[in-house]
């Protein structure tokens, strides 16, 4: 009866000592799984021309003498200052700078 108490004693140390290890490694996997990367959209490495065009210089494409109609908004004045450039989407557009914002939003 004794022997059984001692065997039985000794196979629930066993049984112990492979629960712990099991936790720790799986809470250690837990703590280890990294956050999935970000995926960055690099800026378009084309050659594309950006040209002003329209009647009143608001037009910013990589299109060859774009035709509108000519008439005259106040809002167009300020693109006589602004950046006509290839944008992070691939497109030709003028750069939203603080001063075009602001003239823009002067002009509404």
């Amino acid at each position: 009866m004794r022997k059984n108490i001692i065997l039985l004693s000794g196979l629930f140390i066993i049984i112990i000592i492979v629960s712990v290890v099991f936790f720790f490694t799986e809470f250690n996997n837990i703590l280890s799984v990294k956050p999935p990367i970000e995926k960055i959209t690099p800026v378009p490495t084309k050659s594309i021309d950006c040209k002003i065009g329209g009647c009143s210089g608001q037009i910013c494409s990589d299109g060859e003498d774009v035709i509108t109609t000519c008439e005259y908004k106040e809002e167009y004045g300020c693109y006589n200052n602004a950046i006509c450039e290839l944008q992070k989407d691939g497109k030709c557009g003028w750069t939203q700078t603080k001063e075009l914002l602001e003239c823009l939003q002067k002009a509404k």
